[in-house]
């Protein structure tokens, strides 16, 4: 038996709130859930104040000033905060931040960020094997022009091994899903294993005429996968004024969270190329 890591025991604490979406909840995931519908509420609508609003969240979960850089690009500017691990193996975790002009952009996607964020708060005190880079993408309704950039000058980069990419993109209505579309297909085959783990089912049908910014990163040859927490109904509240806090369950976000941080945990103990083409010999 393995010597459990500070990792697997996080992994341990959050496993139940996934399989618990739809069920009673625990006392933990209750409160897990009350402040996610708190942050919630406070999402800027203004799409001139978003950029302040994520470095100030970050700031809330923990990341010190001196983290949290910006990368900026012809048609935006990405945020980057980077989580230290053992090895510089890394993987990137994602969530756009901006938003068309109809609507709040809180379910697109101020719930993504949330997670995201929630994310990095559960790891900045925990000792990883791989390095973290966790990016809140601009410009992604533009065209996914943040990531774009972003998995360009990370490909590009000679000294620096990119091992995945882990984005989250739209939640409020349901238990994670991972659009085949979106995704490496040996990633979702590895999240569909973990999440029959845990006993529900991760769907993973294509979203017609959908993207998001783990397609940047699988375009240029790096591994990506998307969760998203939508349902049919919840697809019809994007890219219109219907996008608002009202109707969003924060058990989504919970439950989004939690399998995300049991995903990250099952990387972060594979091979960084254990997502990659096997080169023929």
């Amino acid at each position: 038996m393995r010597r459990a890591t500070p990792l697997i025991l996080l992994l341990l604490f959050v496993a139940a709130a996934v399989h618990s979406f739809a069920q009673t909840q625990t006392q933990t995931e209750r409160d897990k859930a009350a402040e996610f519908a708190d942050e919630i509420k406070r999402t800027p609508c203004d799409s001139t104040k978003r950029k302040e609003a994520v470095i100030a969240l970050f700031e809330r979960m923990g990341a010190p000033k001196s983290a949290i850089k910006t990368q900026e690009f012809d048609r935006g500017e990405n945020i980057l905060i980077t989580k230290q691990g053992k090895s510089t193996e890394t993987i990137f975790i994602g969530a756009h931040y901006d938003k068309v002009d109809d609507g709040c952009g809180a379910i697109d996607n101020w719930t993504g960020i949330l997670i995201l964020a929630n994310i990095y708060h559960s790891l900045v005190n925990v000792q990883t094997e791989k390095t973290y880079v966790f990016a809140a993408f601009d410009s992604e309704e533009k065209g996914l022009l943040g990531s774009k950039f972003m998995a360009k000058k990370a490909k590009e980069e000679k000294d620096l091994k990119v091992c995945s990419m882990v984005n989250f993109d739209s939640f409020g209505f349901t238990a994670p899903q991972a659009p085949g579309n979106m995704a490496n297909s040996k990633m979702v085959r590895a999240a569909k294993d973990l999440a029959k783990e845990v006993d529900f089912v991760l769907y993973s049908d294509s979203i017609d005429n959908g993207d998001s910014d783990s397609s940047a990163f699988n375009d240029v040859g790096i591994p990506a996968i998307t969760f998203d927490g939508l349902n049919a109904t919840g697809a019809k509240y994007l890219h219109n004024t219907n996008d608002r806090v009202e109707g969003i369950d924060a058990a989504s976000l919970v439950s989004g969270y939690s399998f995300g941080n049991m995903f990250i945990a099952k990387l972060d103990e594979l091979s960084c190329d254990a997502f990659y083409k096997k080169k023929k010999s």
